[in-house]
C-alpha cells in the first residue's frame, strides 16, 4: 500500500505476497515489486504470522528486512556488493592466511609457515562449504594462497609468497585507470552491471564524475600498494612485506568502500531527478 508495507500470508507453505508494489522512501523514489524484494533483500526463509513464533502471541518476529509489521527495506548498493564479496565475513576469510603466514614465518620454517597458511585457507574454504555460504571470496583466497605457496617453496624465498598479490595490483591499478581514460569508470560499469541498469548513468555528468573520482581512487590505491610491497620485495624485507600487506589491507579498504558507497548514493539520488529532467 502508500505506506510501503507488504502482507506476507500463508500460501501452501511459503510466502504469498498480496501487493504488487512497494514503494521505497528514500529519495530516488524508487517502486520495487514485492517480488524483487524478498528475493534481494534475502527473506526466503521469512515467518508469518503464527508460523514459529516464540510465545509471541502470532505476532510476526523481525527477519531479514522485515520488521514486526511487516514493512520490507529494500536492500542497499552497499550491501549489494557486500553480498558479491562474501560480506565483511568473506573479506576477513581472505586476510587471515596471509596474516596467519606472515605470523607463522617469523617463528617456524617456511614449509611449516607455508602449510600453515594453505591449512587455514583449506579450513575456511571447508566451513563455508557446510555452512552454505557463498565460497567465492574463500576460493578466490585459496587459489591466491596456493600460488603463492607454490612459489615460495619453488624458490624456497618466504618474499615469493606475496608474488601474486603484487602482480594483482599492477592489474588493478592498470584495469582502474585505462577504465577511466576510456571514459567506462571500471567502478559505475560494475554497479550498472550488478543492479541491471544500461549506461544512462554515463551521460549524467554528476554521476559519471563521482565514479571517476571513486575509480581513481581504486587506482591510486593499487599503484600505491603496489609501490611499496614491490619495493620491499625487491630489497628482500619479508617480514616488513607481510606487515605492509595487513596494514594497506583493512585501512585502505575501508576508505575506498566507503568512497564507492558515497558515489553509488550520488547516482542513485542524481538518475531519477535527470530522467525527471529529461
Amino acid at each position: 500500500d502508500r505506506h510501503g508495507f507488504v502482507d506476507l500470508a500463508r500460501h501452501q507453505g511459503g510466502v504469498d505476497v498480496d501487493v504488487t508494489e512497494v514503494v521505497d522512501d528514500d529519495a530516488d523514489s524508487r517502486t520495487w515489486r514485492a517480488e524483487d524484494v524478498v528475493e534481494q533483500a534475502g527473506l526466503a526463509g521469512t515467518e508469518v504470522p503464527g508460523q514459529g513464533d516464540d510465545g509471541d502471541g502470532g505476532h510476526p518476529r523481525s527477519v531479514g528486512g522485515v520488521g514486526t509489521l511487516g514493512e520490507v527495506d529494500a536492500p542497499t548498493p552497499l550491501s549489494s556488493l557486500l553480498v558479491r564479496a562474501g560480506g565483511v565475513r568473506g573479506l576477513i576469510y581472505t586476510s587471515l592466511p596471509v596474516t596467519a603466514f606472515g605470523a607463522a614465518n617469523v617463528v617456524v620454517s617456511l614449509q611449516w609457515a607455508l602449510g600453515i597458511a594453505l591449512g587455514i585457507a583449506a579450513l575456511i574454504l571447508l566451513w563455508q562449504l557446510v555452512r552454505r555460504e557463498s565460497v567465492r571470496p574463500a576460493l578466490f583466497g585459496f587459489a591466491a594462497v596456493a600460488v603463492g605457496a607454490g612459489a615460495a617453496f619453488v624458490t624456497g624465498r618466504a618474499k615469493d609468497f606475496y608474488l601474486p598479490g603484487i602482480v594483482t595490483y599492477v592489474l588493478l591499478g592498470t584495469v582502474f585507470t585505462v577504465s577511466v581514460l576510456i571514459r567506462r569508470p571500471l567502478i559505475g560499469v560494475g554497479w550498472a552491471w550488478i543492479t541491471g541498469r544500461d549506461d544512462a548513468w554515463r551521460r549524467v555528468r554528476r554521476v559519471r564524475r563521482a565514479f571517476d573520482l571513486v575509480t581513481v581512487m581504486m587506482a591510486v590505491a593499487s599503484w600505491a600498494r603496489f609501490g611499496v610491497q614491490y619495493y620491499l620485495y625487491e630489497t628482500d624485507q619479508a617480514e616488513l612485506l607481510a606487515a605492509a600487506r595487513v596494514v594497506m589491507g583493512w585501512p585502505i579498504w575501508i576508505v575506498t568502500s566507503t568512497l564507492i558507497y558515497l558515489a553509488i548514493r550520488t547516482a542513485i539520488r542524481a538518475l531519477p531527478r535527470s530522467a525527471e529532467a529529461g
